[in-house]
């Protein structure tokens, strides 16, 4: 339904943009009811998406519980700077499993373009190859949000909410542009080599 689609848009942007939420919110607001906010919010995720029912978003939300339940019983902010590190963590579970357990996330968005075709060989080891680059940078990046976790709220707001997403969206596009400019070219090389 569409009003779903635009309150699980509203509620991506807001997880987003949780580094900053907390950074801006925490001086005025007790690390309670942030917390709360925060599995809350998982919940309604979870509701909206029930046809789409996937361990990522169980996974998730069972993070975001943990979370709430460890600050409301300790009552300490610092447990609220888990939540980007853990979600890094479940990442690679995710798409580390895909390599041992096909197919792999990027193979499952792959095979939307080949709904009516097999999908050649060499675009799932593509795949593959590509799913090992994502698992290093979410080991990566979960190593430097760890150490963030015990620097200053500011770093690590720094880190988790600008640096951390402005490396995957720059991963992001230097996967496109390498896929599109020098993949398809070799492709189309070895294509007209075997025509001649």
């Amino acid at each position: 339904m569409p009003h779903n689609s635009l309150l699980n848009f509203f509620i991506t942007i807001v997880l987003l943009c949780y580094p900053v939420l907390v950074y801006t919110t925490l001086p005025y607001v007790n690390a309670n009811y942030i917390s709360i906010c925060l599995a809350a919010i998982a919940i309604l995720r979870i509701i909206i998406l029930k046809q789409h029912k996937s361990y990522s978003s169980w996974g998730a939300f069972s993070i975001a519980a943990a979370i709430a339940i460890v600050v409301y019983a300790y009552n300490d902010p610092f447990f609220l700077r888990l939540y980007p590190v853990l979600m890094t963590i479940l990442m690679l579970i995710v798409f580390s499993l895909g390599l041992f357990f096909p197919p792999n996330i990027i193979e499952m968005l792959a095979r939307l373009k080949f709904k009516h075709t097999k999908m050649p060989n060499h675009v799932i080891q593509y795949t593959k190859n590509v799913t090992k680059v994502w698992c290093l940078f979410f080991l990566f990046n979960g190593v430097v949000s760890t150490w963030t976790i015990f620097s200053s709220l500011e770093i690590w707001t720094f880190y988790n909410g600008f640096i951390s997403y402005l490396l995957m969206g720059s991963l992001f596009v230097s996967e496109f542009l390498y896929r599109h400019f020098v993949v398809k070219k070799r492709l189309q090389k070895i294509s007209s080599n075997k025509n001649e």
